[in-house]
């Protein structure tokens, strides 16, 4: 028969994946980062972007692109503690870094091999789009993060076996809807990964495992034999 995974090795499992998920995010950010200054041109979308950040911290500007406001508040932060234009690039160079762990840490908990996994990994940090939201301040690599995050944390919470495990889990996938929804808006923040949560789980939560710990051994006699008695003799239908 088959037999569940031992807590203990789905534990362990889970751990590794987070792990090489968390040294592929550094790997990339080691890649990504460091080039922020690198593309001396600025384009337009790049100028309104600035000039929303130097606006948040006194300048006198009007005319202004309305945009997400999670985004522009780390665009922001990173100008003023920098004073360096060039540091608004850095929330999406982070971004764009932690989606790249978190495509090998999700293939690695579908069962994929740590090969396999970095190269899921190789494979999203070599796409243009990423290359381009983590070289410039462009797209919405932290609302594509924060979404992702959701997604994934609320369909793990219905999956969760354990109540507690479950409520923490689904606790987490709420302030990531929250930050979503401030970073992509409600439709692509919020419904999209609930939309995704509900079809990857079409069949409804796990039943919640209400017990300490393992059941104690079922000392229970097991079936009874069959009856192996005669059959009684037919019926005498004689005159």
């Amino acid at each position: 028969p088959v037999t569940a995974p031992d807590p203990a090795q789905r534990t362990s499992a889970a751990r590794s994946a987070w792990v090489l998920g968390g040294l592929s995010s550094l790997a990339a950010a080691l890649l990504l980062v460091p080039g922020f200054r690198a593309h001396g041109l600025w384009s337009t979308g790049e100028i309104a972007v600035l000039q929303r950040a130097q606006a948040a911290l006194g300048a006198a500007l009007g005319g202004l692109q309305r945009a997400p406001s999670l985004p522009d508040a780390l665009r922001t932060q990173a100008l003023a503690l920098s004073g360096d234009a060039a540091a608004i690039r850095l929330p999406g160079a982070l971004a764009s870094a932690l989606l790249v762990g978190l495509a090998v840490a999700l293939a690695r908990r579908l069962g994929a091999s740590p090969g396999f996994a970095l190269l899921a990994g190789g494979f999203a940090l070599a796409t243009p789009l990423l290359q381009s939201q983590a070289h410039l301040a462009l797209g919405n690599p932290v609302g594509e993060l924060t979404a992702t995050l959701a997604a994934l944390l609320g369909a793990a919470a219905l999956a969760r076996p354990r109540r507690a495990g479950a409520l923490l889990l689904a606790l987490a996938a709420l302030a990531s809807l929250l930050l979503a929804s401030a970073s992509a808006g409600l439709f692509f923040g919020a419904l999209l990964p609930l939309v995704a949560i509900a079809l990857a789980w079409p069949h409804g939560p796990a039943r919640w495992d209400m017990s300490p710990g393992p059941s104690p051994t079922d000392l229970s006699p097991g079936p009874s034999p069959p009856d192996l008695s005669p059959e009684p003799p037919p019926p005498d239908l004689s005159p």
